[in-house]
């Protein structure tokens, strides 16, 4: 990695808290720095690609943003700290980044499957 952050506003996403896609978020990452990281499915698993070279440590953080908003009761201004859990979720925060086998930094989130063979399987 080279040191340098990547920002995804995931917001950006049609139907997004309604009909949302997975390909509706990998086309949002894959734009965000084309040259620099790369999203992928795997195994129904989002993979997301170190594509920089360096000595850095590829990793995934949550953003966190101040909403100021007005009472309309009293006035005053009050300000929400909000924290993205969307990394949380995808399995992509905190894990440590592996090596592909192109020699790039990967890191490989939870299944994005609901539901297991387990769940579909039935032996009577």
């Amino acid at each position: 990695s080279d040191g340098t952050t990547v920002n995804v506003d995931l917001n950006g996403i049609a139907g997004l808290g309604t009909t949302a896609t997975v390909d509706g978020l990998l086309t949002a990452l894959n734009a965000a720095s084309p040259t620099k990281l790369s999203a992928a499915i795997a195994d129904s698993r989002l993979v997301l690609t170190d594509l920089t070279a360096g000595t850095g440590t590829f990793s995934v953080a949550s953003v966190s943003a101040t909403v100021t908003t007005t009472s309309s009761a009293t006035g005053a201004t009050i300000n929400t700290e909000s924290t993205s859990v969307a990394p949380l979720v995808l399995g992509l925060w905190g894990v440590a980044a592996t090596t592909n086998g192109d020699g790039r930094p990967e890191i490989t989130g939870h299944s994005l499957e609901s539901l297991s063979l387990a769940d579909r399987l039935y032996i009577k």
